[in-house]
């Protein structure tokens, strides 16, 4: 299949397949079929812990939805290749969520241990109403994240635990029944085949169910206590990272470029090679779930999204061979330019950046065809783009886009409107409206 041919092929897929399934069940629920949420919780995962507190008031606010909670163990290996990283940055994110929320999380919280997080897990394997299972299940992750032994025993008594033995496989079970679903991670919410994750997609869920005259819900920021960010003659400064396979690196690319435009703002780009290509596995339900929520994303956002070509491999190195180019020759603001012109080639028109017609396409776009010859000519590309995943490690991190603001580092697109916050806080809301 041509790369024309397959990337319309995507786009409908991402386009329509959507629209048909809740067209679908439209239909099931108009006949009496029941509303079930599936919210897969893991214990220790700090974003699954924030939202278990967020849907407290669910079966209060959806009375004609059923909340069926099910408890999950960690990834599989195959869905979270830095599971320390990851973790140890969700302490730190969770803590922002939960103040961005007014929500609960310890000031200083603590890696839960493993013997606690299986006595945990043990009350929770036990039957019980979905309300008293969230109470329960907010009152062991507070236990666990505080490091406080004695909650979690009190806890322990009050409701019991399922015999140790059938922890592991209980949990197994469960995992599998996520996979089967489509997707791999803890804090997640899935309604009619639909995957919501976390408290950045809990909006979503709840303007769905709203619409569909199921109940009304909300989550809505508190006031910001945002923290100004250090300037350097007077301009803010971050670095981000980014890759041209990542579509929400693309979605990122745009956004970002726009807070530049608004605020005294100077990024610096540091270009990274896939994940893949780093060695980092990704299952076909990870690529799967990422490009339907890149693309609701996208939609949300009013950026183009969606007829697709993946760049992987000789597509990817030469657009990392001009961007490292036009960075070195033209500065970042131009790097950040061609950064958000090859997203748009790759993630919304099906370019095939392993052509000379495609690289010369955005090339020209970006109005950096000049450097094409000398682009294509040097390596030194691969030295710099060593350096920066090297770098992100050092960070933490792992995955793009990632943002480091020198006292501060983010992962994930939806930080963005952190550091919208964090630059409001220092310069004053902008005269255009929030990203």
């Amino acid at each position: 299949m041509g790369s024309k041919l397959k990337g319309a092929a995507i786009g409908a897929y991402l386009g329509t397949g959507p629209k048909l399934s809740r067209a679908w069940h439209a239909t099931r629920h108009a006949l009496r079929a029941e509303r079930v949420v599936t919210f897969w919780h893991q214990i220790d995962d700090p974003w699954s812990h924030l939202l278990a507190q967020a849907l407290t008031r669910f079966s209060a606010s959806f009375p004609n939805v059923r909340l069926e909670p099910v408890l999950v163990p960690e990834p599989a290996a195959d869905a979270d290749a830095e599971p320390k990283k990851r973790i140890l940055y969700g302490l730190a994110d969770a803590r922002r969520l939960a103040d961005a929320y007014g929500l609960s999380f310890p000031p200083l919280p603590v890696l839960p241990e493993p013997d606690r997080l299986r006595r945990a897990q043990a009350v929770l394997l036990g039957e019980r109403e979905p309300d008293a299972w969230l109470d329960a299940a907010v009152r062991a992750g507070d236990a666990l994240f505080r490091g406080d032994g004695d909650a979690l025993s009190q806890l322990v008594r009050e409701l019991g635990t399922v015999p140790g033995q059938q922890v592991r496989p209980a949990l197994e079970a469960s995992y599998q029944r996520l996979r089967k679903s489509g997707h791999y991670l803890g804090g997640m919410l899935t309604y009619d085949g639909e995957h919501y994750w976390g408290l950045d997609r809990l909006p979503y869920l709840f303007d769905r169910l709203e619409r569909e005259g199921a109940g009304s819900g909300t989550l809505s920021e508190v006031a910001s206590t945002s923290r100004p960010i250090a300037l350097r003659d007077g301009r803010a400064q971050a670095e981000l990272y980014l890759s041209f396979r990542s579509p929400y690196s693309y979605l990122a690319s745009h956004q970002v470029e726009i807070l530049a435009q608004r605020y005294p703002l100077d990024v610096r780009m540091r270009f990274i090679l896939p994940m893949v290509a780093r060695g980092i596995p990704a299952p076909k339900a990870k690529v799967r779930y990422i490009a339907k929520d890149a693309k609701r994303e996208a939609a949300r956002l009013q950026i183009p999204f969606g007829r697709i070509l993946d760049p992987l491999g000789e597509g990817v190195e030469r657009a990392l061979a001009l961007a490292c180019t036009t960075r070195r020759e033209l500065g970042e603001a131009a790097a950040l330019r061609f950064a958000r012109v090859v997203g748009e080639g790759v993630w919304s028109r099906a370019v095939d950046l392993t052509t000379a017609e495609g690289l010369l396409d955005v090339a020209s776009r970006a109005g950096v065809e000049a450097l094409l010859p000398v682009a294509l000519d040097d390596t030194s590309w691969r030295v710099e783009v060593d350096a920066n995943a090297v770098a992100l490690g050092e960070l933490g991190l792992w995955g793009v886009p990632s943002f480091d603001l020198g006292d501060e580092v983010l992962w994930g697109r939806d930080r963005i409107r952190h550091l919208e916050r964090r630059l409001e806080a220092t310069f004053g809301p902008a005269l255009a409206t929030a990203i």
